[in-house]
């Protein structure tokens, strides 16, 4: 299962949800399954986790309580991969959210 969901197609296709910004449950739920994405070292060590990374951090001012621990979790992971996440975070203001 975990093979499958590194898959380009699968990966866009979260992006693709986490940009619906007028629909709140599927963000919700596209976030909570990106919890389980970034537990996957070969998805945060490619550049595809990046672009998740980017929609992930507009999310961080909008979510509250539980559903903003699963934000917290899933860019925490990313974090764990590429230099660059960690570079993107940093230029976006990343810590500063975080706080």
């Amino acid at each position: 299962m975990q093979d499958k969901l590194l898959i380009p197609e699968v990966v866009n296709g979260v992006n693709h949800l986490l940009e619906q910004q007028e629909e709140v449950e599927i963000i919700k739920n596209t976030v909570r399954s990106c919890t389980y994405l970034s537990m996957n070292y070969q998805f945060i060590s490619t550049q595809l986790s990046l672009e998740v990374l980017r929609n992930l951090m507009h999310l961080l001012p909008l979510f509250q309580g539980t559903d903003r621990v699963n934000l917290f979790f899933s860019i925490s992971n990313i974090l764990k991969g590429l230099k660059q996440s960690k570079e993107l975070f940093i230029e976006q203001g990343g810590a500063d959210l975080f706080l």
